[in-house]
């Protein structure tokens, strides 16, 4: 299995970073949604203490992608791909990419404001500002924004995924995919896709 990407498929540094990536966040959506609704107890401090931990994973991750990104070739887009599918794929991983960021680091920068600590798995990180409770508000906002955005930019982007396997017929999605989970994967994800919008609209909801 080769690490670096080439001008038709992924590598698989690239897939890694993806689908890892992908899974934290959609874990870290619906913790935090299911988290803010509960008594303060044990439980509730100790998500919180994970969903702080597993956030920074997040930052850090999202930070080697991006240099990655930069430094490995991106395959080229199909030559069936029309210029509107091309500019909605380049709008939608623009959005991606500042949620992604946008999340953990406005987490982190209103647990610095409001005087409480974040760790990575009991490494203590450092506070990024000063307690400031304006801006620990202002971070507080922006961080219960940002999963409504992402989750619309990660279902736009599954969508288009899906699009391009099952009407385009080509390979978008397999080149992202390990090979022995071709077959299965498109399947799994649109499971995976309704399973986790069903949960969220639940979580948002109640």
């Amino acid at each position: 299995m080769m690490i670096n990407n080439d001008k038709d498929t992924y590598g698989s540094l690239a897939k890694f970073f993806h689908w890892t990536i992908a899974a934290l966040i959609l874990g870290l959506i619906l913790v935090g949604f299911y988290m803010v609704g509960l008594e303060r107890s044990p439980l509730r401090g100790d998500l919180y203490s994970y969903h702080k931990s597993f956030g920074v994973l997040v930052l850090w991750l999202v930070g080697l992608r991006i240099l990655w990104r930069l430094y490995s070739q991106q395959p080229e887009p199909h030559e069936n791909h029309q210029k509107w599918e091309r500019l909605l794929a380049k709008v939608t991983h623009i959005f991606l990419y500042v949620a992604m960021i946008g999340m953990p680091l406005s987490g982190w920068l209103m647990s610095s404001a409001g005087g409480y600590p974040v760790s990575l798995f009991g490494l203590e990180m450092p506070s990024l500002i000063g307690k400031n409770p304006e801006i620990g508000k202002r971070m507080n906002q922006i961080h219960g924004i940002l999963p409504y955005i992402l989750t619309g930019a990660i279902a736009l982007h599954v969508i288009g995924a899906l699009k391009h396997h099952y009407m385009d017929r080509d390979s978008t999605l397999k080149r992202m995919v390990a090979f022995p989970l071709r077959n299965i994967a498109p399947p799994i994800l649109v499971f995976v896709l309704v399973f986790f919008l069903m949960i969220f609209a639940a979580l948002a909801v109640f």
